[in-house]
């Protein structure tokens, strides 16, 4: 339990502090034999303190916060353009501008994966790739949406009888998969697989905002999958642990 790990840490701190005491009288090879004890106390301490403090909690909250933040960045790349004026109105051109809709193509999809699409009186007119074309209107702001192959992360703005449409993939879901087609979260958003699109009934999640903090979704543990991060640095202390024995 929780009382007896902090006796061990606390023991194991003690051990640590009396070694530390007579270090000037040492020779040198004895100091430096003390030095990797002393090392090998700290990374075991580490190690034991991450196996304790890995719980299905902190695994949920340090990749839901990743996918957050990571997500709320591609949402700063659309915001700038929605909120400035001159930068919206050039998106009006786009469907008559080759060089305009390029640099638009370019800026969005290549360099961000954000997929474009703008409307004149609620006719599709410009589109930045066909990975994505709404099957369904797309609400005014930010959503989250289901289209045929993920769910996205959905931005408009209209103006007149001019919309403009921003679609960010947030995890994709293929009927069939291969290599290159994979039921994951877009890779610029999140690397681990550890966590899952929650359902509406679903216990232990994290809700996802969006940067004017409107709900978007939720996620939840996969309980098949681990933690990278956490399981990396727990391995990696225990190597460096084994091979100062």
């Amino acid at each position: 339990n929780r009382d007896a790990i902090q006796t061990k840490i606390g023991w194991l701190c003690f051990f640590i502090v009396i070694l530390s005491l007579p270090f000037e009288t040492l020779t040198p090879a004895a100091k430096i034999r003390l030095m990797l004890a002393l090392l090998f106390a700290r990374l075991l301490l580490t190690a034991i303190v991450i196996q304790k403090t890995y719980t299905p909690k902190n695994n949920l909250y340090q990749t839901a916060q990743t996918l957050e933040s990571n997500l709320q960045k591609k949402e700063r790349v659309v915001a700038d353009v929605i909120n400035d004026k001159k930068a919206f109105d050039n998106l009006k051109t786009l469907q008559d501008d080759d060089r305009a809709a390029l640099k638009a193509i370019k800026k969005f999809t290549t360099d961000e994966g954000i997929w474009v699409l703008t409307y004149k009186k609620g006719r599709l007119v410009f589109w930045s790739g066909i990975k994505v074309i709404p099957l369904h209107p797309i609400r005014e702001g930010y959503s989250f949406v289901k289209e045929s192959n993920g769910h996205y992360n959905a931005i408009k703005k209209t103006d007149g009888d001019f919309s403009a449409v921003f679609l960010i993939p947030v995890k994709f879901e293929y009927k069939i998969q291969n290599h290159y087609r994979q039921n994951i979260f877009a890779k610029n958003l999140l690397k681990d697989d550890n966590i899952e699109i929650a359902k509406y009934d679903d216990i232990n999640i994290y809700e996802i905002h969006s940067i004017t903090d409107k709900y978007l979704f939720s996620v939840k543990v996969n309980p098949y999958e681990v933690n990278h991060k956490f399981l990396y640095f727990e391995i990696a202390s225990w190597v460096l642990c084994l091979l100062l024995l």
